[in-house]
């Protein structure tokens, strides 16, 4: 028995239960507020704050752990598990989608769903999630760009990091 493939397995099917989808959303498709906890929660630092930069390293760090064989993408074979993973851990988390069609899975498609998601609940466009924003809490807070309290624009939307 390969125990390193086992591990590694393990390690994935436990950071990405709750890492959620890490594909890019079709248009206009609106991540929903609610789905912060299995998409956004692994990388909250112990004041329950979520900064860009370290979602974003955890991200890089469970794409790498996905591709097993270091090709830098994500083929058919190393998704497979993760979606099964995911399907089973919560069944309202998305997959993750191949949206360009190319067959593969970059890095940018693995986390366009969590980089829209922080996006959305980034109202004051600071890179930090506070508690508040990651329960969605404000008036119109799932309306998407623009339509909250705060009277945030949006400007920071559509960057990337990483990827």
């Amino acid at each position: 028995m390969d125990y390193r493939l086992i591990s590694v397995s393990a390690a994935l099917v436990a950071a990405l239960t709750v890492i959620g989808c890490a594909s890019e959303p079709p248009p206009r498709h609106q991540a929903k507020p609610g789905a912060a906890a299995p998409l956004l929660a692994r990388f909250v630092d112990q004041d329950g704050n979520l900064t860009r930069a370290a979602m974003d390293q955890g991200l890089r760090k469970a794409f790498d752990a996905a591709d097993l064989d270091h090709d830098g993408v994500l083929q058919a074979d190393e998704v497979r598990p993760l979606n099964e993973a995911r399907a089973a851990a919560d069944p309202s988390v998305p997959r993750i989608i191949d949206w360009n069609g190319d067959g593969v899975i970059s890095f940018k498609e693995f986390a366009a769903a969590p980089h829209a998601l922080f996006d959305q609940l980034d109202r004051d466009g600071d890179d930090v999630l506070t508690p508040e924003e990651l329960q969605g809490s404000g008036a119109g807070a799932s309306d998407g760009p623009g339509h909250g309290t705060s009277g945030h624009s949006g400007s920071h939307r559509g960057r990337r990091s990483g990827g």
